[in-house]
């Protein structure tokens, strides 16, 4: 199993051996709890999740003492950096993680080896796959348009959402939704200049629109989008209209 942080390999099985680790632990959970007045209860708002820590033992091996040393140096001035991806093999695939890592200190030495107990603080939650997953639904004319996208991975999505009209027939001003059903939450974009290929884009982590390329007032809420099946409807007002909707992400993972 490949182990790499700042593209240094720390389970290469010739120099570098990782003996212990924890990355599959579930970061902390940090819950939104309001009481409820009189009645000795309360309801969870929302659970989000803070930063996760990943503790690992490693084994650093070389041929002699004064290689060891100078491996170690190089070692910590790897580690010891910011902001850097952690990739893990995991379930056939890969897990990545951005994270900030630290040598906490040397537990064992040896002539030839030292156990180096080193820590990632991941203050993104989620491990990510390393490949975009794209869902395309193309050519479409009628409004409203419903259909379903299966997210995969086990933690909430941040897809950007990409409309591109085609063509259209519309006058005056118009607007373009794209609606969460599920939840109800949904980005409105109104203008008055419609054009063939007006491209809106949704980010969902950044919780920005843009058309064509340009920071855009909206309407509504950026939809959240929850792993497995999440039902959507695209609308305009226009008197007809023919539009592609792609739903880009990376699949995330608790």
């Amino acid at each position: 199993m490949d182990i790499t942080y700042n593209s240094l390999n720390i389970n290469d099985k010739t120099n570098y051996y990782v003996v212990e680790s924890n990355h599959d632990i579930v970061a902390q959970q940090e819950l939104n709890v309001q009481k409820i007045a009189r009645s000795n209860d309360s309801i969870v708002l929302r659970k989000n999740y803070g930063t996760k820590v990943i503790k690992m033992d490693v084994i650093i091996k070389d041929s002699s003492r004064d290689n060891l040393d100078s491996r170690l140096d190089t070692f910590r001035e790897t580690i010891e950096t910011i902001d850097k991806n952690l990739d893990i093999d995991y379930a056939s695939g890969t897990r990545r993680y951005v994270c900030s890592g630290r040598v906490v200190g040397i537990a064992e030495r040896k002539q030839n080896w030292i156990k180096v107990e080193v820590e990632f603080s991941c203050f993104r939650a989620f491990g990510v796959a390393t490949s975009a997953t794209t869902e395309s639904f193309l050519n479409k004319t009628t409004s409203p348009y419903a259909d379903d996208i299966e997210i995969a991975g086990t933690a909430p999505a941040q897809p950007d959402i990409e409309i591109t009209v085609d063509s259209l027939t519309a006058t005056g001003e118009k607007y373009i939704q794209l609606k969460n059903t599920d939840n109800g939450d949904y980005v409105k974009v109104n203008a008055d200049d419609w054009a063939a290929d007006d491209v809106v884009a949704i980010s969902i982590r950044e919780k920005r629109v843009t058309r064509n390329g340009t920071i855009t007032e909206y309407l509504g809420i950026v939809p959240e989008w929850l792993p497995g099946t999440n039902n959507w409807e695209y609308s305009d007002n226009f008197d007809a209209r023919q539009v592609d909707i792609e739903f880009i992400y990376l699949p995330r993972y608790l």
